[in-house]
């Protein structure tokens, strides 16, 4: 999704808008993003495209993360502090959720599992031994709820945590400048 190096400069933010085929209204004081799938190469029409307001995520991680835009620039921010892994296990809890179908429920509850829960998952998340064992007796009859407690700690490691680090961090004062300006 996003390059290793930072994608973003203080003063030049056109190459972060092409990266996530994004346009920049010349009249609008936010930044365009189209609604269907980010990293497809697919560029939407205007009429498939829907405002996002950078200042917006300042209010709360919620607003952040009810935003497709937020959400991959919070990654790349999480990226550098070596904790991406975090976000990536609270958004995979609620593609979860969604599942309807037992066995679609039991696959993806394996895949979470073995992905972010279980010791040296390759995206560990840091969460105390009894939640983990809460979750391995859960996945021999996963439910809709069988990462609830795991997610709630990591939300609260993001909220509380990385995202106000978030909100201080270059990348997301460049952003919000640069929103500001237009």
């Amino acid at each position: 999704m996003f390059p290793q190096q930072s994608c973003c400069n203080e003063t030049d933010f056109s190459h972060f808008f092409f990266l996530f085929g994004q346009q920049k209204h010349e009249d609008a004081d936010f930044l365009w993003t189209p609604l269907t799938d980010l990293t497809s190469n697919k560029k939407p029409t205007s009429a498939e495209m829907a405002p996002v307001d950078v200042a917006a995520w300042g209010v709360s991680i919620d607003h952040l993360l009810e935003c497709k835009t937020g959400q991959l620039v919070f990654e790349d921010f999480l990226r550098t502090e070596y904790s991406e892994e975090n976000l990536l296990f609270w958004l995979a809890c609620e593609d979860y959720k969604k599942n309807t179908r037992e066995t679609e429920m039991t696959a993806a509850a394996r895949r979470i599992y073995a992905e972010f829960v279980q010791v040296d998952a390759p995206r560990q998340i840091n969460i105390d031994c009894v939640t983990r064992k809460e979750i391995s007796k859960n996945l021999s009859q996963p439910g809709p709820n069988c990462f609830d407690g795991a997610q709630r700690l990591i939300y609260g490691l993001m909220e509380n945590d990385c995202y106000p680090r978030f909100l201080k961090s270059e990348v997301y004062q460049a952003l919000l400048d640069q929103a500001e300006h237009r």
